[in-house]
């Protein structure tokens, strides 16, 4: 007797039962990668948060970021401090001579090749060789007021009270899920928590939603 095997039809049939599971499939797999990414993102940001606690503890000060090291002549990137806000040169400091961290985590949302506002607006290319947490701290605080910190104080014709504005004096961030830098290093401005910030990342505005993930502190 003759061994009957599938029709054209009924291969069909199956192939688009397959096609329609992984139709439905897919979305939420790919909506659980990127949530486990956030959740791994802000782990790792309090470890970081931990560690640069346990440096102020022990040098009273926060650790250099790129726009203060080009003050003191040292070059966090080779070239513009957008380039060296998280780079090694900058994350050496939690880990020589004293290991704050056994290992400088890598930001797996951090593939933006352009800086974007929350509206949209571009203002130019990054560094592709950025893999890490950007940091920014009291350097970048000074040059935003469009002063210069050398170590010890804010010097310069500033253009408002970095004291006064910003609520901290540190701040990790990751671009997040739409891997774009949407200035949430602003995020601890006063005025800008006060109006609520559209730069830090809420997964209510939806999962793959603009702004940073963040984490400041004093």
């Amino acid at each position: 007797m003759k061994k009957r095997g599938f029709t054209l039809i009924e291969l069909l049939i199956v192939i688009a039962i397959i096609l329609i599971l992984i139709a439905i499939a897919l979305p939420n797999f790919l909506e659980a990668q990127v949530r486990a990414k956030v959740t791994n993102a802000n782990a790792e940001l309090r470890t970081l948060e931990t560690a640069m606690a346990s440096y102020f503890t022990e040098r009273g000060r926060h650790m250099a970021d790129g726009f203060e090291m080009m003050q003191v002549g040292i070059d966090p990137s080779g070239g513009y401090p957008a380039g060296g806000e998280g780079s090694n040169i900058i994350y050496s400091q939690l880990t020589t001579p004293v290991a704050y961290v056994t290992d400088i985590p890598v930001d797996e949302f951090q593939v933006a090749r352009s800086a974007v506002d929350s509206a949209g607006n571009g203002a130019g290319a990054r560094s592709e060789a950025l893999t890490h947490y950007r940091v920014y701290s009291e350097g970048w605080k000074c040059a935003a007021a469009g002063g210069s910190f050398n170590g010890e104080s804010c010097n310069g014709n500033l253009t408002f009270d970095p004291e006064q504005l910003y609520l901290g004096n540190w701040i990790f961030l990751s671009p997040g899920p739409n891997g774009q830098h949407n200035y949430g290093e602003w995020a601890m401005a006063r005025t800008v928590i006060q109006e609520g910030s559209p730069r830090t990342y809420n997964p209510t505005n939806g999962t793959r939603s603009h702004g940073d993930i963040v984490k400041w502190g004093k």
